[in-house]
Parts: structure tokens; sequence; C-alpha cells
């Protein structure tokens, strides 16, 4: 695995809850200098603040909403803003890659510390290729036991699975012997059919809501259809569902696993209403 490390480039992807920040753009663009302070305030800092839950929700035949597994992520808005307030960390695409890196870093640690896995019966985690291949993970999953590892869910980028598609098929034998599932994340929807994501061995599949969809009507619904029942309705994901008209627009297309802003509301309220 070390070799893999050594023969990986520097290109790198976000990790982190970028579509969920509802700060506005600062103006100031992130530096080394400032990227360095940011990380030695991040190595002190309460992690587990900065870390949010975005719920995978399954729609019954009863209209009820049932929790899949929950994403923690990390919100780089409350992070601008409680840290470093008045920069914008995604100006500059190189230093912000490393950034998500040492972000990366710091969630396994706090979560190896903290003990929160136990408390969550399923949960994934948005991460890089090459974090699963480094010293961090590996300390976290000697933290934990094999239900847990049954329980979690890797969430991978495609440019960034793509990128290194061999070290990517390395580590994902190795954390699938050992229990791990994993999700591929942020398909577009005219690559998605160009991908066989089962024998990448994705146990998930997530696209996000096409803004098109105000546009595209029933060409966009049928090819969603189409891709739904290629992967399987028990394996797809359609993510950033903030609107009413984006969940009935996945519904009407066989889609059974949504996650967005929409579906934290509505679970909430079901909860709410019942004991």
């Amino acid at each position: 695995i070390s070799s893999i490390v050594a023969a990986r480039s520097q290109a790198r992807r976000p990790q982190v809850d970028t579509d969920f920040a509802t700060a506005p753009k600062p103006e100031v663009p992130l530096t080394l200098e400032t990227l360095a302070r940011l990380e030695a305030a991040l190595a002190g800092a309460d992690f587990s603040s900065l870390l949010r839950r975005h719920t995978v929700c399954r729609f019954a035949q009863d209209d009820l909403v049932r929790p899949t597994f929950t994403e923690l992520t990390v919100s780089i808005g409350d992070l601008a803003r409680t840290v470093v307030p008045g920069l914008d960390l995604t100006a500059n695409g190189w230093l912000f890659d490393i950034l998500t890196e040492t972000l990366d870093r710091r969630m396994l640690s706090s979560l190896t510390r903290s003990g929160d896995l136990p408390l969550m019966s399923s949960i994934s985690l948005n991460l890089n290729v090459e974090t699963l291949l480094g010293e961090d993970f590996r300390a976290f999953d000697q933290a934990m036991s094999a239900a847990k590892r049954a329980n979690l869910v890797i969430e991978l980028k495609d440019k960034d699975v793509f990128h290194d598609l061999e070290s990517f098929i390395c580590i994902r034998d190795l954390l699938r012997r050992k229990g791990y599932r994993f999700c591929l994340d942020g398909v577009g929807w005219r690559t998605l059919d160009l991908i066989d994501t089962e024998r990448l061995g994705f146990d998930f599949v997530k696209v996000n809501v096409d803004q098109a969809i105000d546009e595209s009507g029933e060409h966009l619904e049928v090819r969603l259809k189409w891709l739904v029942e290629r992967v399987g309705s028990h394996r797809f994901i359609l993510a950033r569902v903030e609107v009413q008209q984006a969940l009935n627009f996945g519904r009407d297309a066989g889609v059974t696993l949504f996650q967005g802003h929409l579906i934290e509301r509505i679970l909430s309220s079901q909860r709410r209403q019942r004991p």
C-alpha cells in the first residue's frame, strides 16, 4: 500500500459538505500562511462541533421514511465562520484540496476518540482513496469491531476513484473483506450509464438532483427511470433533494432512497408525530 501512496499524484477533490453551507462567499482567498494557521487551529479544536449529519432515507409503501444510514460531513460554512471568518476556503482549489486531507484525518481521529460510532446504527463517511491508504484510517479501522464495520459506508467521489483506479481496487478489496460497504458519490447523469458500478463493487450510487429538471421534463424522467432500473432502486440514492418537485420527480422515476434538506424535514416531522 505504501508504494501505491507514493505513486499517487497530488490531485485531490473536496471531501466535505460544501453543498449545505449557507454563509455568504467571503472575498479573501485562502493562502499558504492562513492554511498553516487553520491546520494548527484544527489540531486543538473540538472537531465534533463541526460535524453535520445528513440522513439517507428510504420511502416505504406507506409513505413513511425510514433511515438507511446517516452521512457525517464537515460543514465548510461553519468552519469558515467559527475558525477563520472572512476567508474563502474554496477559492484556491489546490490549497482547499490540502485542507480536505486534514479534515479527513481530523474527522477520523475525532470519531475514534469520541466513541460516537456505537451510538449510530449505520453511518457513512465521505473520504478519498488516499485517506483510506493512510495511517489515520488504519488506526480508525483497528478501533472498529466487525459489527461497526458492517454498519459503515465509505463514500468516494467518482473522479477520485478513476484518478487512480488501481489504488481504489486494492483498498476496496481489502476493506470489503472486512465488512465495509461503498457508495459512489457525485456521479453525473450523462456518465452513470458508462460506469459498471456493480462490477466496481459499489453498494450504493449517489446522484445529485440536476437543476435541469425544471427544463427537461419528461425526457429526463424517462432517462432517470432507466438509470434507476439499471443500477437497482435499492442502490440508487437521489441527493440534494431540497423541494417537493425534486422528490416527486425521483419517486415517479422509481427512486426509493433520498437525501437532502426536504428529507430531513420530513423525517423530523414524522418523528414528532410518532411516539
